[in-house]
């Protein structure tokens, strides 16, 4: 009977063709995969379900297809169990919540994950990503997370922020970044940053390496439980590019 489950709620990868933003960007296919009980929707009541999708990237060659293919091998597998292959990842999820409902009998609430890796911008010297993540497994709450990456092209690793900015700047860098946090969670400039619920270290802001450039500024993002309790959510701010050019390093 689990075999059948698993072999009904099975479906094939999809393409979408993205093209290059310019002739030195990268071109890709977006592959989106989904797998559920019974072949549900996954907007239906009571649905479980595991979607990824995620960049197919065409004619990479060297260090950064390496390190592409590393990036979504590690984001798309699960290395704890030594599954590698996406495909194998939903089953092994769908087969578990099976597994969990013949245990507790009288269980009858939906899990989910949603996966995905995107393309944010790219420009000759490196691409921009994106990874969001939203599961449910049980508990008081969905969990969600996102990471930005930015990659060097030349050498395939990923960017810090010691690469665009030197010491001093990045000391300035972080007061322009607590101004945009105060402004977006509403904290007076004089409250302490622990009395608003806030556990910096040191009760002093820092900005973290979870960031992406654009024509706009610098995004920086903080997940939930990073430098507060669920209840304040997650934090996005920017600083506007006209407040870095004299910050950046050439």
């Amino acid at each position: 009977m689990l075999a059948g489950m698993l072999v009904s709620c099975s479906s094939n990868p999809t393409l979408t063709t993205t093209p290059a933003e310019q002739a030195d960007s990268l071109n890709y296919e977006t592959i989106t995969m989904m797998q559920s009980i019974d072949g549900c929707d996954k907007d239906s009541s009571g649905c479980t379900y595991i979607e990824f999708a995620y960049p197919q990237f065409i004619n990479t060659s060297g260090l950064l297809a390496d390190s592409l293919t590393a990036i979504i091998q590690h984001t798309f597998g699960d290395s704890e169990k030594n599954i590698l292959s996406p495909d194998s990842v939903q089953h092994n999820f769908i087969a578990s919540y099976i597994a969990f409902k013949k245990k507790e009998n009288i269980y009858t609430t939906p899990w989910f994950v949603e996966k995905s890796l995107m393309v944010l911008s790219q420009n000759p010297k490196w691409i921009s990503l994106v990874y969001d993540e939203r599961t449910f497994t049980g508990g008081a709450h969905p969990n969600s997370y996102k990471l930005y990456s930015v990659i060097e092209k030349a050498s395939g690793r990923k960017m810090i922020l010691t690469d665009f900015f030197d010491s001093t700047a990045i000391y300035k860098l972080m007061g322009l970044g607590e101004t945009e946090f105060r402004s977006v969670k509403g904290i007076n400039p004089n409250q302490g940053l622990e009395d608003a619920g806030y556990w910096f270290e040191k009760n002093r802001f820092h900005l973290n390496n979870n960031f992406y450039l654009n024509e706009n500024g610098i995004t920086f993002f903080f997940n939930h439980y990073e430098v507060g309790p669920y209840s304040l959510g997650s934090t996005e701010i920017t600083i506007p590019a006209n407040k870095l050019v004299k910050l950046m390093k050439k």
